[in-house]
């Protein structure tokens, strides 16, 4: 083989070698952006739910401890988010966030449990069960990875199961009432068997539960009244109906 043959052949295993090595550097390249984006997405996501999650502060009862906790996970996704993909957009967030967090002890105004009204709308109702048992995964992830001390956890677990409880009553004691006027006892009694169910699963009564067991056997006390005249009625009817038939039958026999 001739010293030409001999560089062409090296050249092309040189050129077959660089190619071999771009194409292995651009799948790594490729690989490492789809990473890149997989890491983003979920960082936005988690960015997402946290978000929604805060915006029911203005709706329900949440403490300031655990309006740090979900606001430092903000924090923290955004940290993440930059590591990989850093932009102004990123930055300013992040900024926002953590100026936030300084400042949740002076600006946050929690609303007190006693004053927290259930929505009269059913699907607002709906909408914060759902947002309630989101903010329940939420505080059970921070707290599997250390970043929610035992005693907050227990004490929001406690607010959220509240919170949950009245919802759920105030919903079924709604839709009895409703059913009592519109004459519908039998669903008016399912709606009441149903709260008395939720009441029974309360492990610590307080004044609330007191008052939504007096609000029960108030409407008790009425389908039960309801009842009696009904059933008086009917005996009444059937009386008038058998002197009706005494006297046709005596008129016959005459």
């Amino acid at each position: 083989m001739t010293g030409t043959a001999i560089i062409i052949v090296a050249l092309i295993v040189a050129l077959v070698f660089l190619v071999i090595i771009v194409n292995v550097m651009q799948q790594q390249k490729e690989r490492q952006n789809a990473e890149r984006r997989t890491e983003v997405a979920r960082q936005k996501a988690i960015i997402d739910e946290t978000e929604d999650v805060i915006l029911l502060s203005s709706k329900m009862p949440m403490s300031k401890q655990l309006m740090r906790v979900l606001m430092a996970r903000v924090a923290n996704a955004l940290q993440a988010w930059q590591k990989v993909q850093s932009s102004d957009d990123v930055n300013r967030r992040l900024k926002d966030i953590n100026n936030q967090l300084s400042n949740v002890d002076k600006g946050y105004s929690e609303i007190s449990e006693r004053s927290f009204q259930v929505p009269d709308n059913e699907q607002h109702a709906i909408a914060l069960l759902q947002g309630l048992k989101k903010l329940r995964l939420l505080i059970r992830a921070e707290h599997n990875k250390g970043l929610v001390s035992p005693s907050i956890f227990v004490e929001e677990e406690k607010r959220i199961d509240r919170l949950l409880i009245r919802i759920n009553l105030e919903n079924l004691m709604s839709r009895a009432t409703s059913s009592l006027l519109t004459k519908q006892h039998g669903s008016c009694r399912q709606m009441l068997d149903k709260a008395e169910t939720v009441i029974a699963n309360v492990t610590v009564p307080d004044e609330y539960i007191a008052g939504k067991i007096e609000q029960i056997n108030g409407i008790r006390s009425q389908l039960d009244a309801i009842t009696r005249k009904v059933e008086e009625e009917n005996q009444e009817k059937l009386k008038r109906k058998s002197d009706e038939d005494d006297l046709i039958f005596n008129k016959k026999k005459w």
